[in-house]
C-alpha cells in the first residue's frame, strides 16, 4: 500500500490558469463556443440566412467572474438597421427574444458532457 502524501496546490497558479485568456483553458473554451455556434445556427429561423450566417464566437475575454467567449450575431435588417437576433427572420414576428436559438444551443454542451 502506498504511503499517504501531502498534496500542495499552488493557489496563484490555479487562479492564473482561470484568468489567463491565452492559457490552457483557451482551446477548451473555443471548442465549447464552436459547439454553441453550430447549435445556434442549426436552430435559428432561416428565411434569408442572414442571421445564421453571422452567428460567431468572439475572442476570449476576462471579466470579474472569469474567462468568457461571447457568441453573437451582429446581423441587422437592411431597411431598419434593427438587430436580426432580436426578431429572428420569420415572416411574422413571433418572438422578439434571441435566446430562442442561443439558450438551447448551450444545452448541447450538457449533452456532450462539457458541463453539468
Amino acid at each position: 500500500m502506498a504511503a499517504a502524501r501531502d498534496v500542495e496546490i499552488d493557489e496563484a497558479a490555479v487562479a492564473a490558469m482561470f484568468r489567463d485568456p491565452d492559457g490552457p483553458l483557451r482551446p477548451i473554451m473555443e471548442r465549447c463556443a464552436g459547439i454553441v455556434v453550430l447549435g445556434a445556427k442549426r436552430r435559428v429561423e432561416k428565411r434569408t440566412g442572414t442571421s445564421a450566417a453571422e452567428i460567431h464566437a468572439g475572442e476570449p475575454g476576462l471579466d470579474e467572474r472569469g474567462l468568457y467567449i461571447d457568441v453573437i450575431s451582429p446581423a441587422k435588417a437592411k431597411k431598419t438597421g434593427f438587430p436580426y437576433p432580436t426578431v429572428h427572420e420569420g415572416r411574422r414576428v413571433r418572438d422578439r427574444r434571441a435566446h430562442r436559438s442561443l439558450r438551447p444551443a448551450l444545452n448541447d454542451l450538457k449533452k456532450l458532457g462539457f458541463i453539468r
